[in-house]
């Protein structure tokens, strides 16, 4: 039986024809083993073929149509590798279309001359402008319109308004004041007595072997000016090297812008030494007086 195998015809082109042009090869390659080769009928491993021009047994057709298989096999390889390799994808090309616009917009390039100004356009309705005390309140208005509502409220409620008016710290004292006329102050300083005397027998001790009294040395009375004229104070603290502290005669009738107090301790020192005290002072400050 003549066989006669013809190798793949693939003439130039593009490769989506080459691809065409393999495809119709192998169609006819098939119709040619159908006709040469039956499925029934006879042992075909025993038939001779005749394959241009020379006869082959069964095994050496089976043979060359691997090797032209392979051949088709190889060529549809390498042109699908060409095409993964050279080609671009749909959706791909659209990412290096938008990437390649954007570049040529930022480089300036094909930016062509400004063109002329335009009209100006209509003037705009007039802005409304705020209206101080009904739109806007100054920081000062604020307070004063909470202090007073506050009030109203305390005042329906029956309760008697006493409010914080003032913070602040000055001159050493971190200090409060209320609307009721009463303070209260924080401060730390340091302080220099110049002068002692001793009391015999006005302090009483208690030892191990009972009680007894001893002698207690004072200070003259340090003042200290206030941030505010006051009208009276209590002041209280701590005081370093073993003093304690007790209110002097400033600020307890009069008005004056200064508080007293005295320094004690059980044992005798030094006059011109340097203490520090931590004061705490509560009392009522003057209405009338300077601040």
């Amino acid at each position: 039986m003549s066989v006669n195998f013809r190798y793949p015809n693939i003439t130039s082109g593009s490769e989506k024809e080459q691809l065409a042009q393999i495809k119709s090869f192998l169609h006819q390659l098939v119709e040619q083993l159908n006709y040469a080769v039956p499925s029934s009928g006879g042992d075909a491993s025993s038939q001779t073929y005749e394959v241009q021009g020379q006869e082959v047994s069964y095994y050496e057709l089976q043979s060359l149509i691997i090797q032209e298989l392979q051949q088709v096999k190889d060529l549809f390889d390498q042109l699908s590798s060409k095409m993964q390799s050279e080609y671009v994808k749909d959706d791909e090309l659209d990412k290096k279309l938008d990437a390649a616009l954007t570049d040529a917009k930022e480089s300036g390039e094909f930016d062509g001359p400004a063109g002329p100004t335009g009209p100006t356009g209509p003037a705009g309705p007039a802005g409304y402008t705020p209206v101080k005390g009904q739109d806007y309140f100054t920081e000062a208005e604020v307070d004063a319109i909470t202090d007073e509502v506050l009030q109203q409220v305390q005042t329906a409620a029956g309760i008697a308004a006493d409010i914080v008016t003032q913070i602040g710290t000055v001159n050493g004292w971190t200090f409060k004041k209320w609307s009721s006329n009463s303070y209260e102050m924080f401060g730390e300083f340091t302080v220099t007595p110049t002068a002692a005397s001793a009391t015999a027998g006005s302090m009483l001790f208690q030892g191990d072997s009972g009680s007894t009294f001893g002698s207690v040395y004072a200070s003259n009375e340090i003042t200290l000016p206030t941030p505010f004229a006051i009208a009276s104070a209590i002041v209280s603290g701590t005081a370093s090297d073993q003093f304690e502290i007790t209110s002097g005669g400033q600020g307890s009738t009069d008005a004056t812008n200064s508080i007293g107090f005295i320094l004690l301790r059980s044992k005798a020192f030094d006059s011109n030494t340097q203490i520090t005290v931590r004061l705490h002072v509560t009392g009522t400050y003057n209405l009338g007086g300077t601040e």
